[in-house]
């Protein structure tokens, strides 16, 4: 009895061994360290399931190969999309309904498991995947890389489409990347506008270097194929070479490419290891643009100020993220500061490569505006590096007040309440000329918006038709002439109002919005050089999503070939033309490689004209709307009655 007991025992433990043998049989089980594991943080959003660029990557990471492959672990997480495109590309059936793990091992993708399905913008997310990776493949060495849509530093990164689109604040990353527990060598962000200073700051303490862009970057990604061949080949560099060559060959996949985002590459190599002197310096220099601000220097407050105009901006459809050197450096504002913070960004920017659009940049941006809504600053200061900075924001910001925890090291002040900035604008007409004049004891105007609508007579609703901005001379006297440009643009010859974004001197991004099987978008196009003859229109954009992060991915125009589309013109009320409040479609277009985008003379005809002014802090001042006859040669303004 004793005999078949110990029989049966000894059969029950060697099944149980088999079963357990046979979960989860693609794990790695061996304890010996692997030289690198790089962990790939997969949250598909729209990126895949509308275009397949999440599969397309993976794609490119199982052909990459070397010598040393067997010495570098790949660990793969999908999730976050509505719908893979997996099978029609890898042949791979990736379940939507599931957080998946892979290993990519000897070109090939090993299913491991499937995890109930998470919030991929959750922290405790990505940090159960950090520890599951670490915990089945130890290493010398980690690499990590997050795959999403990025809004810059106001936002974050991620979106969820499985959880309404929820995203990661930067706060929460930092969360996530201190309960995985690894202390990874390079941190690849392969998401838009995320190589700024807030995401730095998060990522300081988790990793040595941080890899990622100033600029959107396009749907195709970093070059996978090339950069993880180079790791199989030198399984060791995984620190600021391999962020080097992330960057060579971004720049490579891009560069001789016929698509508008080669120029738009601005790809950096942060050493994060110099990122809290970089805080302070930039803390530092707010400090002391806060008490030129109240001391009243505004030679000082106007080169700032220029500086944010004229410095490079990154996201295309707003300005919100900004180069810092670009920003502190224009016209030079003599503050010791300043210079500090410049030579701090040399320090911490150990390698940037860019196309022609931002070659002079430096590396690294922020979040510059101090006049968004008191909703969105909530939210960034969150974020924010700097009590100086976000004291200056509330002070130039009559809507949001900053956290009661920025003047536990700050001053607070109001710049209405300081009467070197008071500001009156008057407007009239005389003679048919439109003119303004300003009452401030400083010439403090910066730039003008003008805004020119006019009556369809097809029914009666009047149309914005476009606008246009414009720098005043800061040398000028406080008044001056305002100006109509008499000219609009058609799309195939139907009247359209388009936006343009001003790259640079020769290069220009513009939208035209649409409606396409019936959602309201963007048709997205470029121009070179004010010649019309070099523009087209290159994609698609959804209008409706949040701006920052609609503007990561830009969709070919091919994925909408032969299909139709309504121009939509905005439309405006008299007493605001300034402000939108709805659209109107007109006549079908078919898309397709004819249309034709021009600038066009403005027809003759009635129209209504606002100009609204803008000051060194970016405050408004609306001039009155005036009626503006054009006749095809002459213009002449007038009252309304």
């Amino acid at each position: 009895m004793k005999k078949t007991n110990k029989i049966l025992i000894y059969l029950i433990t060697m099944l149980l061994c088999l079963s357990l043998s046979g979960c989860n049989s693609n794990t790695n089980n061996n304890s010996n360290k692997t030289t690198t594991t790089v962990m790939v943080y997969m949250c598909g959003s729209d990126l895949e399931t509308q275009n397949g660029m999440g599969s397309f990557n993976i794609a490119e990471i199982i052909k990459a190969n070397g010598s040393m492959q067997d010495n570098v672990a790949v660990v793969l997480e999908t999730g976050g999309a509505i719908d893979w495109r997996s099978e029609e590309i890898l042949g791979e059936d990736i379940n939507r309904d599931a957080l998946c793990r892979f290993e990519i091992k000897n070109n090939e993708l090993h299913p491991i498991e499937e995890v109930e399905n998470a919030n991929m913008a959750d922290p405790a997310t990505l940090s159960d995947f950090i520890k599951f990776a670490k915990s089945n493949y130890p290493a010398d060495n980690y690499v990590l890389v997050l795959w999403s849509h990025g809004g810059g530093s106001e936002t974050g990164l991620f979106l969820d489409e499985n959880f309404k689109n929820d995203y990661m604040m930067l706060n929460e990353l930092d969360t996530a990347l201190k309960d995985g527990g690894v202390h990874f060598d390079t941190i690849l962000v392969d998401a838009c506008m995320m190589a700024n200073i807030e995401t730095a700051n998060a990522l300081k303490d988790h990793a040595n270097y941080l890899v990622s862009s100033e600029e959107l970057i396009p749907g195709p990604g970093t070059a996978y194929y090339e950069w993880l061949s180079y790791l199989y080949n030198n399984p060791s560099n995984t620190g600021l070479d391999l962020g080097k060559k992330i960057c060579d060959t971004m720049y490579a996949k891009y560069n001789d490419s016929s698509n508008y985002n080669d120029s738009l590459l601005a790809f950096s190599v942060i050493d994060l290891s110099k990122v809290n002197d970089l805080v302070k310096a930039f803390d530092d220099f707010y400090k002391d643009l806060n008490k030129a601000i109240r001391n009243e220097d505004v030679e000082i407050i106007k080169s700032y100020s220029l500086g944010s105009w004229f410095a490079d901006d990154f996201g295309q459809v707003v300005k919100m993220m900004s180069d810092i050197s670009m920003v502190i450096n224009y016209n030079n504002t003599n503050l010791d500061s300043a210079k500090r913070l410049t030579e701090s960004v040399e320090e911490s920017v150990v390698y940037f490569v860019s196309g022609t659009v931002h070659e002079d940049c430096g590396g690294i941006s922020f979040y510059n505006n101090s006049g968004a809504s008191k909703q969105v600053l909530d939210v960034y200061a969150n974020n924010s590096v700097s009590n100086a900075y976000l004291a200056m924001c509330d002070a130039v910001n009559s809507s949001w007040d900053a956290p009661s925890s920025v003047y536990e090291t700050e001053e607070k002040y109001d710049v209405n309440d300081i009467p070197a900035y008071d500001v009156t604008v008057n407007s009239y007409v005389k003679d048919g000329e439109y003119y303004y004049d300003v009452d401030s004891p400083n010439q403090i105007i910066q730039y003008a918006k003008l805004f020119i609508a006019y009556t369809d007579p097809t029914n009666g609703e009047l149309v914005l038709s476009g606008k246009s901005e414009e720098l005043v001379d800061p040398t000028s006297d406080a008044a001056g002439k305002l100006q109509v440009p008499n000219y609009s643009y058609t799309l195939n010859g139907e009247y359209v109002y388009a936006d343009f974004f001003v790259l640079e001197d020769e290069f220009y991004l513009f939208s035209v919005p649409v409606d396409i099987a019936g959602k309201d978008r963007n048709l997205i196009g470029y121009m070179v050089d004010g010649d019309y003859e070099i523009s087209m229109i290159i994609g698609y954009c959804d209008e409706n999503k949040n701006v920052a992060l609609q503007s990561v991915l830009i969709n070919d125009i091919d994925t909408i070939a032969n299909s139709e589309c309504h121009i939509l013109h905005p439309i405006v009320t008299p007493s605001d033309i300034s402000t939108i409040i709805g659209y109107y479609p007109d006549e079908a277009l078919v898309i397709n490689d004819d249309l034709d985008f021009e600038e066009v003379t403005l027809p003759s005809g009635d129209y209504y004209v606002l100009f609204n002014l803008y000051d060194i802090f970016a405050r408004e001042y609306n001039a009155k709307t005036v009626k503006y006859y054009w006749d095809g040669t002459n213009g002449t303004f007038s009252t309304i009655d």
